[in-house]
């Protein structure tokens, strides 16, 4: 059963985990996001489940680092956002 839903905070926390204070255009990138939809959910926008791509990406950018599968671990035990 999932936890906690998947929320803005979670997606800044894996942001900055993965590239820093500047995350957002790296996850944009990454993601093939447009900058404005970062935009929109900090204002209060719809989330979309980011979750699995998250998850991967942690696993992706240093398949031998304990704290980046317990991330992916993380993500992927949270509910869909609400």
């Amino acid at each position: 059963m999932p936890g906690q839903p998947f929320s803005f905070a979670n997606l800044k926390d894996t942001g900055e985990a993965l590239y820093g204070r500047q995350w957002q255009p790296a996850i944009c990138r990454e993601l093939s996001l447009q900058p404005r939809t970062i935009t929109g959910w900090f204002q209060g926008k719809p989330l979309a489940d980011l979750r699995k791509q998250l998850a991967d990406l942690c696993r992706r950018r240093d398949p031998y680092d304990p704290n980046m599968e317990r991330m992916a671990r993380k993500l992927e035990a949270l509910g869909p956002p609400q």
